[in-house]
């Protein structure tokens, strides 16, 4: 069956920024606490069908109390989940590319971040406390051949007694590569966060990136249609392409298209 467009984005901002009710009780309130304002107004402009009522909570406008005529959060196993058990319902996997791009879209204006630093780096990363989640979200980039770095971070606070107190890992999911980058910011139009010229490659992003390798059994190929070029003096060699006559390393899929196209 075909999935509403409203359905798939509003699925997201509440696996982003929400808070799914109870498990115990299926009518129980849904909240959606969002910093950002865009989500907060496209929520609102979405309540009407599936959600009854998007009500803002009189003491924060940031957060808005939900009303839902719909059990489909049941469905999806996400009602009374909490920020770390959270994932992406089966059906989201299901998606064709432009379904998937609007889930990603909602998703990555709550906890993601488009962004250049201000040494001009680009940051495009999504936070999250679920690793099940992190996994779920680079599962779905790869369908756009995006390649992410997952990393984990501790995180905690410092009480008032000055003692240390440890909250639950952040698993920080990176688009990583020039190209990667490149893909992300002409594919995704992400609420709230716009999209930037991202900065020249003088730092060889894609060149250093070992995310996007060839096995080393690649070595023996490389090497015979490069045989008669070993001891030539005229720089048309494997050293002068940056390749060794024996690889340390499985080669970066950059590496070995650059002299294929010279």
């Amino acid at each position: 069956a075909t999935v509403s467009a409203k359905r798939i984005r509003c699925t997201a901002y509440l696996i982003g920024d929400g808070h799914c009710g109870s498990a115990s009780n299926k009518y129980s309130a849904i909240v959606l606490t969002a910093a950002c304002p865009t989500v907060i107004a496209d929520v609102k402009a979405l309540a009407s069908g599936d959600i009854t009522r998007a009500i803002p909570y009189t003491a924060s406008p940031k957060t808005l109390h939900i009303r839902s005529s719909r059990t489909s959060d049941a469905e999806d196993g996400l009602l009374g989940k909490l920020s770390w058990e959270k994932f992406v319902p089966d059906w989201v996997f299901d998606l064709d590319k432009a379904g998937t791009t609007s889930f990603l879209e909602a998703l990555w204006a709550t906890d993601g971040t488009v962004m250049l630093s201000k040494d001009g780096r680009p940051i495009i990363e999504y936070n999250t406390t679920s690793r099940l989640l992190a996994s779920d979200v680079r599962a779905l980039l790869s369908k756009y051949g995006i390649l992410t770095h997952l990393r984990t971070k501790g995180t905690g606070y410092k009480a008032k007694d000055g003692t240390r107190v440890k909250c639950r890992d952040c698993y920080i999911l990176r688009v990583e590569g020039r190209s990667s980058q490149l893909e992300f910011l002409r594919t995704f139009n992400v609420p709230g966060k716009p999209s930037f010229e991202l900065p020249a490659n003088s730092s060889g992003q894609d060149e250093r990136s070992n995310r996007d390798t060839f096995p080393m059994e690649c070595n023996d190929l490389v090497r015979e249609l490069f045989r008669s070029r070993l001891f030539n003096q005229h720089g048309d060699s494997m050293r002068a392409h940056g390749l060794r006559y024996k690889f340390k390393y499985p080669p970066s899929r950059f590496k070995l298209e650059t002299p294929l196209v010279e």
